[in-house]
Formats: C-alpha cells, sequence, structure tokens
C-alpha cells in the first residue's frame, strides 16, 4: 500500500515536470529572450532615409557686450547601404554611399536674419529677406561654391567592415570618407545607432554600452575624455503591416562639471573651459525580425551648457541650448523613396554632420556681410588674435549634443 502511494506520488511529480517543461519550451521567444544579429544580404542592398533637426539658443558675454542668437539647422538625405560579399570571420564588407541631400539653415542674430536652401544640389539664400544667392539663377555661384565644398564630406562613399552587432571593425576609401566616419563613430553606438549583446535579451531586460567622447565639434577634451553610458532595454513587441517589431528604448544621460580642452584657429589655441554640461538624451528603437535591421528609429538630446572661451588678454562666455532630434527610417524594397521631408521627420547623421551644415552657413553668412555679428571682418581672418566678434562664431561651431545614434 505504501509503495503503491509512493508511485502515485512519483508518478505525479514526473507528470508535472513533464508539463512544466512543455509549458517553458512554449514561453514566446520575447518572454524567454533571444539573441539580436543584424542581417546583411549580398545582393540586396537596404537603404535610410534620414532627417535631423537642430536647434540653438546661444547667449554670448564678452566684456560689458551681449548678444543672443538663434539658429535653427534642418537636414535630410538618404544612405544606402550595399553588402558586398558574404561574411568572413563574423565580418561583412558593406558600402556606404549617402545622397539626396537637403538642408535649410534659419540664422537669426542682432545682425539680421539670413536664410539658406538646398535643393536638388541648388542653393538660396537670403539675407533680411534680400537675394544674395540663388544658384539656379547664377547669383552668388562663388559663395555657394565655398557652401558645396562643406558639404563634399556628406557626398562621398566607401566601405565599412561590419560585424552582425553593429559594431564597425574599420571604414575604407578616401582619407576623408574614413576621417569623416571614424570622427562619427566615436560619438555614437555602433553604425545603427545599437550594439547587442552577446547574450539573449528578453522583454524588460537591459544591457550598457559605453562610447568615450574625446572631441565635441570643434573643441578637443583634455585628458581621457568624457564616458557616456547608453542603457537599452526592450520593450514589449509590436506587430506594423503583418510585420514584427522588437522594440528598444534608450537613454544616455550625461552631467559634467570643469572640462577643459582647446581649439585650433589660424594656426592657434584657443583655451575651452567648460563650466557646466547637462544633457538629456533618449530614444526608440524597432528591429524587424524578418529583415534582420533596424526598421525606423528616433532620438532626441537636450543640451545646456556654460563655457568659457579664452585667449591672452581676452575672454568670451557662452550659455548655450541645444536641441537634437533625430528620426530614421528604412526604406522598403523597390524604386528609391525621398528623403524625409521636414515636417515629417520633426526633426539623423550625427552631430557631426550638422556641424559640416553649421560651418558651411555660417561662412555663407561670413561672405554675404561683414556686418553681420558672430562674423569675422576681412581683417579678423588674419592669423592674429581673434575678436569677441570671431571668437562667437567660434563658439556657436562646438558643443553640439553626442548622439546616441547614426
Amino acid at each position: 500500500m505504501r509503495g503503491s502511494v509512493c508511485f502515485r506520488v512519483a508518478v505525479t511529480v514526473l507528470l508535472g515536470l513533464l508539463c512544466a517543461m512543455s509549458q517553458a519550451q512554449q514561453l514566446p521567444e520575447e518572454i524567454s529572450g533571444q539573441r539580436f544579429q543584424f542581417r546583411y544580404e549580398v545582393g540586396r542592398p537596404f537603404r535610410y532615409a534620414i532627417g535631423m533637426r537642430v536647434r540653438l539658443d546661444m547667449h554670448t558675454k564678452a566684456g560689458a557686450e551681449d548678444q543672443n542668437m538663434k539658429m535653427l539647422l534642418d537636414t535630410r538625405y538618404t544612405v544606402s547601404l550595399t553588402p558586398r560579399s558574404e561574411p568572413k570571420q563574423g565580418i561583412t564588407p558593406v558600402r556606404i554611399e549617402p545622397s539626396g541631400i537637403e538642408g535649410d539653415w534659419d540664422v537669426h542674430s542682432p545682425g539680421g536674419h539670413l536664410v539658406v536652401t538646398l535643393r536638388g544640389g541648388e542653393i538660396r539664400g537670403t539675407h533680411n529677406g534680400l537675394i544674395v544667392m540663388d544658384t539656379a539663377k547664377g547669383v552668388g555661384r562663388e559663395q555657394a561654391q565655398e557652401l558645396k565644398k562643406e558639404l563634399l564630406l556628406l557626398t562621398k562613399s566607401g566601405m565599412a567592415d561590419l560585424d552582425t552587432r553593429g559594431n564597425v571593425k574599420q571604414f575604407r576609401g578616401d582619407p576623408d570618407f574614413v576621417r569623416f566616419w571614424n570622427e562619427m563613430l566615436e560619438n555614437q553606438t555602433g553604425l545603427f545607432g545599437v550594439i547587442f549583446p552577446v547574450k539573449a535579451v528578453a522583454v524588460g531586460d537591459s544591457w550598457m554600452e559605453a562610447v568615450t567622447v574625446r572631441k565635441m565639434g570643434e573643441m578637443r577634451l583634455e585628458g581621457e575624455g568624457i564616458r557616456v553610458e547608453a542603457v537599452f532595454t526592450r520593450q514589449p513587441d509590436e506587430t506594423v503591416q503583418d510585420r514584427r517589431l522588437a522594440v528598444f528604448r534608450c537613454s544616455a544621460p550625461l552631467k559634467h562639471r570643469e572640462i577643459a580642452g582647446s581649439m585650433a584657429w589660424a594656426g592657434r589655441k584657443i583655451s575651452v573651459k567648460l563650466l557646466e554640461l547637462d544633457q538629456q538624451a533618449t530614444g526608440v528603437m524597432k528591429y524587424d525580425f524578418a529583415r534582420g535591421l533596424i526598421s525606423e528609429a528616433s532620438v532626441q538630446s537636450d543640451r545646456a551648457a556654460t563655457v568659457e572661451l579664452s585667449v591672452p588678454g581676452q575672454s568670451l562666455a557662452v550659455e548655450m541650448k541645444v536641441r537634437m532630434e533625430i528620426r530614421w527610417r528604412l526604406i522598403p524594397d523597390g524604386p528609391e523613396a525621398p528623403p524625409l521631408s521636414s515636417k515629417a521627420q520633426e526633426s539623423r547623421l550625427q552631430s557631426r554632420l550638422s556641424g559640416a551644415f553649421m560651418r558651411a552657413a555660417r561662412n555663407r553668412a561670413e561672405r554675404c556681410s561683414s556686418s553681420i555679428p558672430f562674423t569675422p571682418s576681412s581683417m579678423e581672418t588674419q592669423p592674429s588674435k581673434p575678436t569677441p566678434r570671431r571668437m562667437r562664431k567660434i563658439a556657436s561651431k562646438s558643443f553640439m549634443p553626442v548622439p546616441i545614434s547614426p
């Protein structure tokens, strides 16, 4: 009798274990966890439509002189990526080809209102409502050429060796292409804004990736730089048009005080002290299981900074607030789609890209009128001590938000 009871108990326990094991095997992948990898298919290029909007509010003080400037930069373009061969030791060579660059610059300062647009290779600019550049009508072509030189780096193509986690092993090609993309990669997590962990990730799981920032805009930081930690957390999956998407949220806060650095100008060194820096960056990225790629993503970064620039006998205090919004989406296979519209994106690659557009717009302003604030007169372009106006121009080129995306 006792043996029979023990047998029934053993059978019951065994059946319970088998049932539990069966249920565990049937758990959805999003609950049990899974590994995420990028999938690069030879003969199947993929394209991203990218948009970025940067809003800058800057207050400067040099001695008794106070000035304010507001700047809005809006850029859109497409990047094509073509896997060239099957992976070797987990590395796939991919060709990167940017195209279709459009841009809008809107600058308000005590010297007036500057508006510049780029469409289809044609540039148009106005200062206080007066046309100062219109390449379609042959106006200001020489000045427009200077602007296009600044944008040349954005159009260069080259190769990147990628692994399945999203890391870039190296860039190859034209030296300018390699330098440009390497600098951009210093301030972001992987080519696609996320580096997947080796371990499986279930809904609710988090992991951290860190980058060391050694340069902010034109400012080169002293010492070992600033460590920025981006934390990614998997959210519940979504289904969009019968496609299953894994959703990841990202957060990368940054707070620092008393950071020393420097900038080069006309062969001279300008000392920079970042007295206070506060940045909040968040993002959402969606991974398409069927395609093995990020299908869409958006990132917003808000930065407030107090900066002091100085050369012997002169200093400039700067207070800046910068908001950067980036949005990118995977273009469906088929005929090429246009870049994201300004309205659709509300805002792409990188603080580095916006820096190029900012320099180009300011260089154009510099040639339109020497009376525009934050730009030098012909005397100031000589390699001598920069004036307060020139110092303000230099300051506006730096301290863009650290991106956590391409």
